[in-house]
């Protein structure tokens, strides 16, 4: 492909091992409000709009405000201990600011809990831009988060690359028209065959490869 000018990553699950947190911090939430808990993959198949979006529909209008207020203090508070480091993703992002190649965030999150994550690991410094699930009118796969990105960056898609975990991060990519990268170092193994299945550019299973595959096609200072 054409050297890579802007790389653009999903958040949860990519950038960051945060998942567990969401799902805890979720229950914690649902449990208070609902009386009842939800297995990982319930929630999981809640997700497309923010947590805004997410914990309205299954609440209501009622309690929705409490209930985020519980979220996002459960969240943040238990940051720490259960949203792991991914090793090797600071070196890589530090790689890529290096060299100047502009990189970007399109999560389905909200704004709070993004801005809890990107703060507490330290990633804002090395992010150009970040769009959150508040930005866009339409989630992933719709490749609307994905066009804002380049627009912000002035990236041309020709030299862009979209890395993200999930079936509709890749279909997200190939809808903008950049080439697309399965991130599968935190993904367990029985979720890899449904991100392959879309059909990705390149499946990375290491951070390292990665690395080691932008080193080669990223523009020579």
């Amino acid at each position: 492909m054409d050297k890579i000018k802007g790389v653009i990553f999903d958040l949860d699950g990519t950038l960051a091992n945060t998942l567990p947190l969401c799902y805890r911090a979720f229950n914690h939430a649902f449990e208070k409000y609902l009386g009842r808990r939800f297995t990982d993959a319930e929630i999981s198949a809640m997700f497309g709009p923010p947590e805004e979006g997410m914990v309205a529909r299954v609440v209501g209008a009622e309690h929705c405000q409490d209930c985020l207020e519980e979220y996002w203090h459960f969240y943040a508070e238990h940051h720490d201990e259960s949203a792991v480091r991914i090793e090797g993703i600071w070196e890589l992002l530090d790689f890529l600011k290096a060299k100047h190649v502009k990189t970007g965030i399109v999560t389905g999150k909200g704004p709070r809990s993004a801005a809890i994550t990107l703060q507490k690991l330290g990633l804002s410094p090395v992010i150009d831009s970040v769009v959150t699930g508040a930005d866009v009118k339409t989630p992933k796969p719709d490749p609307e988060g994905i066009f804002l990105t380049m627009r912000r960056l002035a990236l041309d898609p020709r030299h862009t690359l979209f890395a993200g975990d999930s079936p509709a991060d890749i279909r997200a990519g190939r809808a903008a028209g950049v080439a697309t990268a399965a991130a599968l170092w935190v993904t367990p193994a029985p979720g890899h065959a449904a991100v392959l299945k879309e059909g990705p550019d390149y499946t990375f299973y290491k951070v390292q490869d990665f690395a080691g595959w932008l080193a080669k096609h990223v523009p020579d200072m």
